[in-house]
């Protein structure tokens, strides 16, 4: 139990902090992207709205321009004829937001081709570029055209064109920036969470170490007082037997060796699931026929349904083999069995199977109930539940025969349920 609180505690805190540090992450490089696409799409609306260049005094009213615009006169793209967007708006943007500097000229590495209205090449301009020749740049120019689009992507070049003016602007140096911040987040990312799964492991062992500690004190107080019932239990038996032997068998007597029975049963059940919730329990693990061993188990029980008046009907799969404890799987098996004898009424009817499904062997019994609620029906394995409280003073037993059927199946890495689904039967499946 402790372990899987362990596991349970590192998973959620993994879980949790990997969930936070996507939507960071996401969120972060979300941004950065944008950042960098509308520098590149202001530049380009800039350059476009200037005839596909920087203008040659573009130092002297980069540092005049104070973006009071007051009328046609203060604009200083005033000459241009082309009227796209607000081009001063993106060059005062720019200009106060430090994006666009006296440098930028010099840095910004573009390209641009024009067309005439008839779709053809009338001039090229590759001269702030040297990675392109001026056919590549037609090239490229003329799939704008052909698809039609005003701006988009081409390779590591964003493009904006008006139709008859397309302008390229090389971001490879941006990207690339992109790229390496991305990559520096995950690998940053990787490392936290290597560190939280460290510190999480130290601080799980931490928090269940208490858990753990009682649980121990709970099993050993189980196996001490086990034993130490075993003793009072066999003087009383002996006592019992000396009684019948003096006085004769009668009622007191048998129904004090019926007590003694029912107790050492109880003591015997409280030892092995003590045994089962350690550590590391012990097991002998072989590869053996779980066909052969369900079908001996189940075997043993046929007399008893006949003369209870209940009818057993078997499906047993041959040829199916299990790694694992043979001894409990077949306690496993005959806890299920006893299981659904003691809840049939007579006249009822009780089916057992075993199939594989995929890599998994499915052992199912079932049985039919007078009345019970439909749908799953978990709480049977906890300890000291019973699945017919109204007749739980008539049917021996003290409910921690599926606890424990559920702890060999833990044990062997399965899974067990129960459930009733059409309220007149009780199935409990095990995987194994």
């Amino acid at each position: 139990m402790a372990n899987r609180l362990k596991r349970k505690f590192v998973l959620v805190t993994m879980l949790s902090v990997s969930i936070v540090l996507i939507l960071i992450l996401t969120a972060i490089n979300l941004t950065d992207y944008i950042r960098i696409l509308n520098q590149e799409d202001s530049t380009l609306k800039f350059l476009l709205g200037n005839g596909g260049g920087f203008p040659n005094n573009f130092m002297e009213y980069f540092d005049s321009f104070d973006g009071e615009i007051r009328g046609p006169d203060d604009l200083p793209f005033r000459d241009q004829p082309r009227d796209i967007g607000t081009p001063q708006g993106d060059f005062e943007r720019e200009r106060r937001g430090g994006m666009m500097s006296v440098e930028t000229p010099f840095e910004t590495r573009y390209f641009s081709v024009t067309f005439a209205s008839d779709g053809s090449v009338t001039g090229s301009d590759t001269s702030s570029i040297v990675a392109v020749t001026e056919a590549q740049a037609r090239a490229l120019a003329a799939e704008v055209i052909a698809k039609g689009s005003t701006s988009g992507w081409s390779g590591n070049y964003r493009y904006i064109s008006d139709g008859s003016l397309v302008i390229f602007l090389d971001c490879t140096k941006d990207l690339r920036a992109v790229r390496s911040f991305l990559l520096y987040s995950l690998a940053a990312s990787t490392v936290g969470l290597l560190l939280v799964f460290g510190i999480s492991v130290f601080l799980a062992g931490l928090i269940v170490k208490p858990i753990d500690e009682s649980n121990e004190k709970q099993r050993r107080f189980i196996t001490d007082a086990s034993h130490e019932i075993r003793t009072p239990l066999t003087i009383i038996d002996a006592n019992t037997e000396v009684l019948e032997m003096t006085g004769g068998e009668n009622d007191w007597t048998r129904s004090t060796r019926n007590q003694i029975k029912r107790l050492s049963e109880l003591t015997a059940s409280l030892v092995a699931l003590s045994r089962m919730d350690e550590v590391s329990p012990t097991t002998e693990a072989v590869d053996f026929s779980l066909s052969d061993a369900v079908g001996e188990t189940i075997s043993g029980f046929e007399s008893m349904a006949i003369t209870s008046g209940r009818t057993l009907e078997t499906d047993i799969r041959p040829g199916i083999q299990l790694h694992g404890d043979e001894q409990k799987i077949r306690q496993l098996c005959s806890i299920l069995m006893d299981n659904a004898m003691k809840y049939t009424s007579a006249g009822g009817w009780i089916r057992a199977s075993l199939d594989r499904t995929g890599k998994k062997a499915v052992l199912s019994v079932s049985n039919s109930v007078d009345s019970m609620e439909k749908g799953p029906h978990e709480e049977v394995f906890d300890r000291f539940t019973r699945i017919d409280r109204s007749r739980s003073s008539e049917i021996p037993g003290y409910g921690l025969g599926l606890s424990l059927a559920r702890s060999i199946v833990n044990l062997h890495h399965g899974r067990i349920q129960a459930c009733s689904e059409d309220g007149k039967s009780f199935t409990v499946t095990a995987v194994l």
